[in-house]
């Protein structure tokens, strides 16, 4: 996922959320939050919970700035444990963001759920292959003999089916 699709989702996400937290345990996008220049929406807050307490997060998005989008982004795995996340009240509300390696492959593969997360993130090795980026169309020529005749024909078809069939079969 580039920058633009992080920008994109993002903001598609804000417009239909004040909070949205992104935890993204692979680091995958960490170096975006180094500077201050990432900024996908207008007037958001960027807050990272690895540099700011969580009970400061707390009263600034709840108390002191009250109607500003916030964007929590942390570069660790989401708590297990609701016991242990000082901000899993706003996790109820907030919207929860991925943009993580395999969620990028489930995206290109045009891929809705998110059941596959894990099998895929299991073959990232297989997956970063070069061959593996699925092309625009595939096409396949067919000879077919019949009646003493040879027919050549070109059956052209998305690769979506291909690849998804690819990666749903275990291997």
């Amino acid at each position: 996922m580039n920058v633009k699709q992080v920008t994109d989702a993002l903001a598609e996400a804000f417009a239909s959320a004040r909070i949205v937290f992104w935890n993204d345990a692979g680091k995958d996008f960490l170096s975006l939050f180094d500077g201050e220049m990432f900024s996908p929406v207008e007037g958001l807050s960027i807050v990272r919970l690895d540099q700011t307490p969580a009970l400061q997060a707390k009263l600034r998005t709840k108390r002191e700035e009250p109607e500003t989008k916030f964007l929590l982004y942390s570069p660790t795995p989401e708590p297990e444990d609701p016991l242990d996340d000082w901000l899993f009240d706003i996790r109820l509300y907030a919207r929860q963001f991925y943009a993580d390696y395999t969620v990028t492959v489930l995206q290109d593969l045009r891929l809705t759920s998110l059941a596959l997360r894990e099998h895929l993130g299991s073959r990232r090795k297989f997956l970063d292959l070069p061959w593996f980026a699925p092309p625009e169309s595939l096409s396949l020529k067919v000879a077919t003999f019949k009646g003493g005749q040879v027919t050549n024909k070109t059956i052209s078809q998305s690769p979506t089916y291909h690849w998804h069939h690819c990666i749903t079969r275990r291997w």
